[in-house]
């Protein structure tokens, strides 16, 4: 038997990330992963009213890179290795704004563009589910994933996107426009957006504010470079408006008896 585009209808990718972003703080910790995996040291996520800016300085994408970005349900990264290998990150937005727009841009490479028209594909398949249950067409008559996806990406040809456009050295900044208003109260909320984060992303411990800090993160830099192993962490700033503030793991000498934290005891397990 021979299966073609066809058997693969669009509907799947809203399926896909309704099941797997059910949280829309979860897509923002997604596109925070890909900045991770992409080496960077350094996070901003700025929230305005209408709209989500995750930027980084990591390695940035080439094009060939970025066109493999686009792929559903196949990725470069390894199982096991990676967090979010699964092929569907990029699309984790889907349900969240109108479009995702990604700048980035590799050491010594032109910069590269790519950006997504959830909007259009949203209302695209509401209106084709509408006629589908009114029989004004039949299942084989709805558009399928590939054509979706062609007809609502759009990615610039190699070296068509200016270095004025882009002009940093590299990195990569994701855009997520047209934010749904229903999801103000989590994304536009600084203490719920704040503490979310501070539980999901690989953060350093405060040392202004945490007795141990330094000696914990000492502790586990020494432990993986015994076993060639990477310890991640970030510097992630959050700005919510006008409030803007560093991020730490959520351990300060205020949580423990009379402020004072006894000293960490280390045990290896294998």
């Amino acid at each position: 038997m021979k299966v073609d585009k066809f058997d693969i209808g669009a509907e799947i990718i809203s399926i896909l990330t309704k099941g797997m972003y059910p949280d829309p703080r979860d897509a923002v910790r997604e596109y925070i992963q890909n900045s991770i995996d992409a080496k960077s040291d350094n996070i901003e996520i700025k929230v305005r009213q209408n709209s989500v800016v995750i930027e980084d300085d990591g390695i940035g994408m080439n094009y060939k890179t970025l066109r493999k970005a686009i792929r559903v349900g196949v990725s470069d990264k390894t199982p096991g290795k990676d967090v979010g290998f699964m092929g569907i990150g990029l699309y984790s937005a889907f349900h969240l704004c109108d479009t995702l727009a990604i700048y980035t841009r590799q050491k010594d490479v032109l910069p590269q563009m790519l950006e997504i028209n959830f909007s259009g594909m949203r209302e695209l398949l509401k209106i084709q589910k509408e006629k589908r249950l009114s029989g004004e067409i039949k299942s084989e008559d709805l558009i399928d994933l590939q054509s979706l996806l062609s007809k609502f990406i759009n990615l610039p040809n190699e070296n068509e996107f200016e270095l004025e456009e882009f002009p940093i050295e590299q990195g990569t900044r994701v855009e997520l426009i047209g934010l749904n208003p229903i999801l103000d109260d989590l994304l536009n909320n600084f203490n719920e957006l704040y503490n979310y984060l501070q539980d999901v992303v690989p953060l350093h411990f405060n040392k202004e504010k945490f007795k141990w800090a330094e000696t914990i993160e000492k502790k586990i830099q020494d432990v993986c470079k015994r076993h060639n192993a990477k310890f991640e962490v970030v510097n992630l700033k959050l700005q919510v408006g006008t409030k803007i503030e560093n991020l730490y793991r959520p351990y300060t000498d205020d949580v423990f008896t009379n402020n004072t934290p006894l000293e960490p005891h280390f045990e290896e397990i294998s």
